[in-house]
């Protein structure tokens, strides 16, 4: 099972590389380098929390009393990233359109990859 779970997160990272750079080096020519990093950093930290999302189901399965312990890691987790985005807000690095746009492109690439994975087990 790990396999399959590396085997998502590669294609999604890679897939999510190929879409978020290019429309980055346009933002770069066309706004400001603010709007650049903050695309390549929501899809950075997109895939890092679906990396944790991975990481707190596979422990969570290994575990007896597993759901308490999720639900701490994903508001952890979550902790964290609102943390780091609200001090960089706050230091005028990023431009929340632009973050809001890279999670979302990383977002809607897990969504396509669990469908199409759900139709893998469904046809099997």
């Amino acid at each position: 099972m790990q396999n399959n779970w590396d085997k998502s997160l590669k294609k999604i990272s890679f897939v999510s590389v190929i879409i978020l750079l290019p429309v980055s080096l346009g933002l770069l020519f066309m706004f400001d380098w603010r709007a650049s990093l903050s695309i390549l950093l929501g899809g950075f930290f997109a895939v890092l929390n679906f990396m944790g999302v991975i990481w707190g189901v596979e422990s969570v399965m290994s575990l007896e009393k597993g759901k308490s312990k999720m639900i701490f890691m994903t508001f952890f987790r979550l902790l964290v990233l609102f943390s780091i985005l609200l001090i960089l807000l706050i230091f005028n690095v990023i431009n929340i359109a632009a973050i809001a746009f890279g999670l979302s492109v990383v977002f809607m690439l897990i969504l396509l990859e669990g469908l199409k994975r759900a139709r893998e087990m469904r046809d099997a």
